[in-house]
């Protein structure tokens, strides 16, 4: 008897076998590379995140620096929260101002007629914003505290990049960029008092 196949001449396919080995082959290459993807992931979100705190804190040393280098009448409040000061910039009045697990926040006077006083200044914006911009990071910049050192030094202590998510440091300046620790500024003009007492202000 004659075999009849249902295959046309010159055609070959695969086995039954052939076919679950290749489907079973294709399963497990999907369930590596899905297994994979998470983790590659959140390594590439923390390599991210630990440059951008990186840039941050840089950007922070620079922004303080400008801030208070060549200002005048400094002044540190008692309590090490805040620092008051004229800026060269503007002329006019500023105020750096810390507080717990929220941004280093900087708020701007206008030009007052006697810069002796703050009482003539008025507020130009009753809106602080942040030493270093934030808004469309999950990262912030704050600082433990602000002191006096002779000749005229600023000292900040503990500043460091933190997560908004739950304010866990990601950077410091202990671990290292090109800054030391405490972060002391040396202001030109010498004028740098430490009040006994001062206000506190929200930001």
């Amino acid at each position: 008897m004659k075999r009849v196949s249902c295959k046309a001449k010159g055609q070959s396919g695969f086995t039954l076998a052939e076919t679950l080995l290749t489907v079973l082959i294709l399963l497990l290459v999907s369930g590596i590379v899905a297994t994979g993807v998470p983790v590659a992931r959140n390594v590439y979100e923390k390599t991210i995140v630990a440059a951008n705190a990186q840039v941050m804190l840089s950007s922070a040393i620079t922004a303080l620096r400008d801030e208070l280098g060549t200002a005048w009448k400094v002044e540190v409040a008692a309590d090490g929260r805040s620092v008051t000061y004229f800026s060269a910039d503007t002329g006019g009045q500023s105020k750096i101002m810390l507080a717990d697990q929220t941004p280093i926040k900087i708020r701007e006077y206008g030009l007052n007629a006697n810069l002796n006083t703050k009482e003539d200044s008025y507020i130009r914006d009753d809106k602080a914003h942040s030493l270093v911009p934030d808004e469309a990071s999950k990262l912030y910049v704050a600082c433990d505290g602000i002191s006096v050192k002779n000749n005229g030094i600023v000292s900040f202590s503990g500043i460091k990049v933190c997560r908004k998510l739950d304010n866990s440091v990601v950077a410091s300046l202990a671990t290292g960029v090109g800054a030391a620790l405490p972060l002391d500024i040396r202001v030109i003009s010498g004028d740098v008092t430490r009040l006994e007492t001062l206000s506190v202000e929200t930001p």
